[in-house]
C-alpha cells in the first residue's frame, strides 16, 4: 500500500496542489541572539498589539526541553525584532519543585 501511494504521488505534479501559505520576501526570521541560554527551539502562539508595538508570545524551548515565555517586539513586523532578555514569567522552584512526568507528590 505504502508503494502504491508513493508511486501515486510521484506521479502527481506539484501544480495540482495550491500553496496555503506564501512567505512575504520582505518578513524577516527572528534571531536568538537576544536570547541568553542556548535555544533549541521556538513556538510563536500568534501576534499582538501592544501601546505602538507589536507583541510575539513566543515558548523558546532551551536544550533540556524546558520551556519559557519570552516576549518578542518590534514597531513594523518586518525589521528590528527585539527579544527581552529576561524571562517573561519566571518560576519559583522554592515554592513550587519540578517533579517528573506523572508523579503525585
Amino acid at each position: 500500500m505504502a508503494y502504491i501511494l508513493t508511486q501515486k504521488l510521484n506521479e502527481m505534479s506539484e501544480t495540482q496542489f495550491k500553496k496555503l501559505f506564501i512567505r512575504y520576501n520582505a518578513n524577516s526570521i527572528i534571531q536568538a541572539t537576544g536570547v541568553t541560554y542556548q535555544p533549541n527551539s521556538a513556538f510563536n502562539a500568534g501576534a499582538n498589539c501592544f501601546g505602538e508595538d507589536i507583541l510575539l508570545p513566543v515558548r523558546m524551548e532551551d536544550l533540556r526541553g524546558i520551556s519559557h515565555p519570552i516576549a518578542v517586539n518590534n514597531r513594523d513586523c518586518i525589521t528590528k525584532w527585539r527579544i527581552n532578555p529576561d524571562l517573561t514569567m519566571v518560576d519559583n522552584t522554592n515554592k513550587y519543585p519540578r517533579r517528573g512526568y506523572g508523579t503525585k507528590s
